[in-house]
């Protein structure tokens, strides 16, 4: 993905975690209210959420309850009813951070599910959805992913999901997510056909 920043993330650190709960008033977990974790699928089924609920309670003496819940139970819950967190993922649309950044986290014209708004994040995609030149357009998108990630941790980026397609090289697939590929755009073109 263009613009992409590897190294972007907050680091884990248990310790920092404990003294900033500590200093909010909740010694080790004690009397922070349970916390509702929302994905869709089997609780018991689903590695991401256990993974989380485990560390948060074992190094942070937090309760977290595992909600699964089918697809159109997470988009109405998500629009209606947003828990305080939930694993979601997005594959995009076209292969620019415009997609990742602009059209998901903007609070005025991106799906903005989580409801965070910062203006200067909207600013920043804003300018960069309007500028020409490539190198500062990434520039613009790299600066707003800061803020988005590691300033104000308004998503965790937990995993980039990877697909490989082995094809010959006179079969010709367009570039869209597997999720919204139609044989109908696939277009054989074998050599002496």
């Amino acid at each position: 993905m263009p613009g992409h920043s590897p190294v972007l993330g907050l680091a884990r650190d248990a310790a920092l975690a404990r003294q900033l709960l500590t200093a909010a008033g909740f010694p080790g977990g004690e009397g922070f209210p349970e916390v509702e974790l929302l994905f869709t699928g089997d609780p018991g089924e689903d590695p991401v959420a256990s993974y989380l609920a485990r560390g948060w309670s074992e190094l942070l003496g937090v309760g977290v309850r595992q909600v699964g819940v089918a697809w159109e139970e997470f988009m109405r819950r998500r629009d209606n009813d947003p828990p305080a967190i939930s694993v979601s993922g997005w594959s995009a649309d076209y292969p620019d951070p415009d997609n990742m950044l602009r059209v998901l986290f903007h609070s005025q014209e991106g799906v903005n599910a989580i409801g965070w708004d910062s203006a200067q994040f909207n600013r920043l995609t804003e300018q960069a959805a309007a500028t020409a030149d490539r190198k500062a357009r990434l520039e613009l998108y790299q600066e707003a992913d800061q803020i988005l990630v590691n300033e104000e941790a308004a998503v965790v980026p937990l995993w980039y999901a990877e697909g490989r397609q082995l094809l010959q090289p006179w079969v010709h697939v367009p570039r869209t997510p597997p999720s919204m590929l139609r044989l109908k755009d696939v277009v054989v073109d074998r050599p002496g056909n």
